[in-house]
């Protein structure tokens, strides 16, 4: 009876330990694919504004981060640069509302961000 109950805790420990290792591998490669994935970044006009999204490397965090820049499309001032930086692996989009000139960031991790504009400011709600 000993020897069973020792061979069906070995199996049990071995088919655990299989599966961890498996779990373990799985986050490794999908880490790897996650660092090196980037958000396409785009440049989108609408009625004079021209917003610009950029991709910036975080050597702290060893990892792609995106942001974006708000210009006057004829004169390429920068009206507004934004203050946040959003990981590229769960940024979906970044572009202006179909109906305004808010900027809507669609993220996987925080849901969607808006910069509000408003009198020529964006400010983010």
């Amino acid at each position: 009876m000993r020897t069973k109950i020792v061979i069906l805790l070995s199996i049990v420990l071995s088919a655990v330990l299989i599966v961890a290792l498996g779990f373990y591998v799985c986050l490794v490669l999908v880490n790897k694919d996650i660092v090196n994935t980037s958000y396409v970044c785009i440049e989108e006009e609408k009625d004079g504004f021209l917003l610009k999204t950029y991709e910036i490397y975080d050597e702290e965090f060893k990892m792609n981060f995106n942001s974006f820049t708000i210009y006057d499309k004829n004169s390429q001032k920068e009206l507004f640069v934004c203050p946040d930086k959003f990981r590229s692996y769960d940024l979906h989009s970044i572009g202006f509302d179909k109906y305004s000139y808010d900027v809507i960031v669609a993220t996987g991790d925080m849901g969607d961000i808006i910069y509000k504009y408003n009198d020529g400011v964006w400010e983010k709600l």
